[in-house]
């Protein structure tokens, strides 16, 4: 960067330049863009429903596309909304309990909860969060998989173990 200035020195008209290397700055910002294009790419194409929501009181600053397909809700369904207000969460007791463990642990690792689909229905989920902070603000950024087909298999399964553990061994079923 170049910053050049005519100054005045009694009779003499004289520039005044100084040159910056910005180099390292400019190197610095492309790498920062690089940076926010992958995770762009890696949250928008990813098939985890993904969100960014302040912990304060759950508002979603950002969602990605796929959260449509594991509960329904659209990225507009979400837009300026908080988690309640858009009807994600069952309770507010629900929510806080999903925000206390990951304040306690700093992250959540499979946590199984019950979440509300767009259609009103109670749905079997997965999440794993971690906490971040925008703007000076803690945020959540949330992965969520929907388990409710898992859950149904598996107690499908449980159920045909009972009906003939007597004859083939409990412990075979459970194992399996």
């Amino acid at each position: 960067m170049v910053y050049s200035e005519v100054v005045q020195h009694g009779n003499e008209h004289l520039i005044v330049t100084m040159v910056i290397d910005v180099s390292a700055e400019k190197a610095s910002r492309n790498e920062l863009e690089a940076s926010r294009e992958r995770f762009t790419k890696a949250f928008n194409f990813s098939p985890l429903g993904m969100t960014i929501t302040r912990l304060s009181d759950g508002r979603f600053m950002e969602v990605n596309p796929a959260n449509e397909r594991i509960l329904g809700y659209t990225q507009e369904d979400f837009k300026g909304k908080t988690a309640l207000e858009a009807g994600v969460w069952l309770s507010d007791e629900d929510r806080m309990a999903y925000v206390n463990t990951m304040q306690r642990n700093g992250r959540l690792l499979a946590y199984e909860t019950r979440m509300r689909s767009k259609s009103g229905v109670p749905v079997d989920v997965r999440v794993w969060a971690e906490i971040i902070e925008i703007g000076g603000e803690r945020c959540a950024l949330s992965f969520t998989l929907n388990v409710a087909e898992e859950k149904r298999r598996e107690a499908m399964l449980l159920n045909v173990a009972e009906g003939v553990s007597g004859q083939t061994g409990e412990a075979f079923f459970l194992s399996l």
